[in-house]
This record gives structure tokens, sequence and C-alpha cells, in this order.
């Protein structure tokens, strides 16, 4: 039996879906999000963070998501 999972993130805006990022495709071992012009993942606010690291590998086969003050999931 193979249990090879994906990691599949959609991100909501005001409750509708704008995008997905998969792994292997958009997340190699890190996901930045930030609101700089050239992220995949733009949040148009300047008060967000110019970048920020939102997903890192932590081993082979597990991620860590990493949220900034409110956010929710």
């Amino acid at each position: 039996m193979n249990n090879d999972k994906i990691l599949n993130l959609q991100l909501f805006y005001k409750g509708k879906l704008l995008d997905n990022a998969r792994e292997r495709r958009d997340i190699k071992n890190t996901f930045m999000i930030g609101s700089d012009k050239y992220l995949q993942w733009q949040i148009l606010d300047n008060r967000f963070p110019k970048k920020h690291l939102f997903v890192k590998r932590t081993t082979k086969d597990k991620f860590k998501l990493l949220l900034t003050k409110g956010m929710k999931l």
C-alpha cells in the first residue's frame, strides 16, 4: 500500500478561493508569502511583512506551518 501524501495549500481571501500551492510543483523545502510583488502568494496589505516563511520542510515527509499573528487555519 502506498501512503504518499502531497501537501496542498489553498489561499482564501474574504471567503473566496484565490490560489492553490502543491508540494513538488510549488512547494519544495520552503514556501514564502508576503507583500513583495515578486512572491507567488502576494498579500495586498502593506502591514503584512514583505516576506514571511509560511511553510518549511522539517523531515522528508513532514512540514511545519508558521503563522503570523491574526492568521487562522
